[in-house]
């Protein structure tokens, strides 16, 4: 990771304020190297996935690598080719597409059914776009993070399969991928071979002879401890068994493709608040910033990310909460050890804020924070600037 934003932090604080989202090309480019570096007797394709962090420099930057990108709705549709990717290099994923994909007119899209009334729904309208279809399997590991008892609910159950083959039989589509998500933040490669295993005999079973194979994001990134697992800890290398068994599973295989998100992204951002008072309330002291979990990071309730003070301070560690602006007593960063001569007025670095902050960001009591983005030379562009209150009350 390029952890130079002990020196970049003043430089947007000062130009542009806090609370801020900011972002570098570099990161994004190193974490695009080191899946593209890893050994694979397989093309590999990576489809970016847009919902992790929808923005203009990011969706250029993958389209000069030359990659696609996955996208969920039609907001994300749009913003695609308002960035320059062709209908070639989009593939359409999600459930309950038919709501509105049917009034896209466009042909070559790669779409994913989710379901077979997406299947009934949108099969004409497929054959006469001329849009590569794939099938979105339910395996096994598709379940419920929250309680693990019940399924997710996403894709075609292998009982419904055969189902949603006569739909695209009658309507004269092969099925050119099969495809199945599992979760975030695996922890080994096994789900994926899992996963593998029973997609294929699943094809084996209906003599589907898929060209690509899709098997989704769910990497770790680097810098995020969920569950108690650092990122970190996932190894990359293993990836390549995982490419070695698709090939093996699938011998007509052409390109395997993968979505991930958090894996590119997560490391490029980071937010930057402000320390605005400081309480001690028994052993614990509290530092009160301008930004904070309820408005700017709301994976930070089940995620511990790094945080670095600027300027470096360097008294003996006290244990300390971060908390944001808001009347919630939820509206906390982190509960760490940080060094006890931090001073109001100190930059708090929120790393690994490039995955779905964005995404997630709430307008309580004020508007949207500034983006900015610093290209490959470190030379900052405002994306998005602060959100006035014109803006905010007019909405």
């Amino acid at each position: 990771m390029i952890d130079n934003w002990s020196a970049l932090a003043p430089i947007v604080v000062e130009r542009w304020g806090t609370p801020i989202y900011a972002f570098q090309s570099r990161e994004i480019e190193s974490a695009y190297r080191q899946l593209d570096s890893i050994p694979s007797p397989v093309s590999v394709r990576h489809w970016l996935s847009c919902k992790t962090l929808a923005l203009p420099p990011l969706l250029q930057q993958w389209k000069d690598l030359g990659q696609g990108i996955e996208v969920i709705s039609s907001f994300e549709l749009q913003a695609a080719l308002a960035e320059g990717f062709a209908a070639e290099q989009i593939l359409v994923n999600g459930p309950a597409k038919q709501r509105w994909l049917r009034e896209v007119n466009l042909s070559h899209l790669n779409v994913q059914f989710d379901s077979n009334e997406e299947a009934r729904a949108l099969a004409s309208v497929a054959r006469q776009r001329e849009w590569k279809i794939g099938l979105r399997l339910h395996t096994s590991g598709n379940r419920d993070p929250d309680d693990e008892r019940y399924s997710d609910q996403f894709g075609i159950t292998f009982m419904e399969i055969q189902e949603a083959l006569d739909i695209l039989q009658t309507n004269n589509l092969p099925v050119n991928c099969i495809s199945f998500h599992l979760h975030s933040n695996l922890r080994t490669i096994d789900p994926y071979l899992s996963a593998l295993d029973e997609i294929a005999w699943v094809a084996y079973k209906h003599g589907l002879k898929p060209k690509y194979v899709d098997i989704g994001g769910g990497l770790p990134a680097p810098g995020e401890t969920a569950s108690g697992i650092d990122g970190i800890a996932f190894d990359l290398n293993t990836m390549s068994d995982v490419y070695e068994r698709s090939k093996e599973l699938f011998p007509g295989l052409q390109e395997l493709w993968l979505e991930n998100g958090r894996f590119i992204s997560s490391r490029a951002g980071v937010l930057l608040v402000r320390v605005w008072d400081i309480k001690y309330r028994g052993d614990m002291r509290y530092l009160l910033c301008d930004g904070g979990r309820v408005n700017h990071a709301l994976p930070s309730d089940w995620e511990t990310h790094g945080l670095t003070v600027v300027p470096s301070r360097g008294g003996d560690e006290v244990q300390t909460t971060v908390c944001g602006p808001t009347c919630m007593a939820y509206d906390t960063l982190i509960r760490t050890k940080l060094p006890s001569d931090i001073k109001i007025g100190d930059i708090l670095v929120w790393h690994n804020a490039g995955a779905y902050h964005l995404a997630w960001e709430t307008r309580f009591s004020s508007g949207t924070a500034p983006i900015v983005w610093f290209d490959r030379d470190d030379v900052p562009q405002l994306v998005r600037p602060r959100e006035s209150f014109e803006s905010w009350w007019g909405i």
